[in-house]
């Protein structure tokens, strides 16, 4: 059994650090924006309800995409779009339906 199926940590050709970045950067911004909404549409916290629907929306959106590989340039291509395209939504969301 020669050693070139395994993948080692000190393989040059993984791009871990742009993984160890934005995955708990995802996730913690899911879990956030869940807590913020959820604060409003279960437990009526009035003051939320400027950002409730945003936050929702913005859960939703990045935790589609919280476990996708990040790896390479194609991964930073993602990343990209993914920071990028809910952050658009909610603008045009906003712009059609003020809140």
């Amino acid at each position: 059994m020669d050693g070139t199926s395994f993948v080692f940590p000190n393989d040059p050709g993984i791009a871990w650090s742009i993984m160890i970045v934005l995955y708990p950067y995802i996730t913690g911004l899911v879990a956030g924006a869940f807590v913020v909404s959820a604060l409003y549409h279960v437990f009526h916290q009035d003051a939320l309800k400027p950002v409730a629907r945003l936050a929702l929306v913005t859960s939703l959106c990045f935790c589609a995409f919280a476990t996708v590989p990040w790896g390479g340039r194609e991964g930073m291509i993602a990343a990209v779009i993914v920071l990028t395209l809910p952050l658009l939504a909610l603008w045009t969301a906003n712009r059609l339906l003020p809140l």
